[in-house]
């Protein structure tokens, strides 16, 4: 997916950021787990016909599951660096 420019995810904030079972997570799969899900909330919530639109309380739902599993990569990964 070519809309999000992948610099702007700070070296520092990959590292080596760790998802269940896989050692580390490129910028491409941070894209791919976290950004286009979201992109894809807003394109749904954009559409033309508000009957084709997601319902706000599953927006705000899915938008909370995504940032929950966003921080909890980022905290284990902080916990994980600072063990070593």
């Amino acid at each position: 997916m070519d809309v999000v420019d992948l610099s702007m995810i700070s070296e520092e904030e990959m590292g080596e950021l760790s998802i269940k079972g896989r050692p580390q997570i490129s910028a491409a799969s941070m894209v791919e787990e976290f950004i286009v899900p979201v992109m894809k909330i807003g394109l749904l919530c954009s559409a033309t016909s508000p009957s084709e639109r997601m319902i706000m309380s599953l927006v705000v739902n899915k938008l909370i599951d995504i940032k929950q599993s966003f921080l909890k990569l980022r905290s284990d990964n902080k916990r994980r660096i600072r063990r070593h």
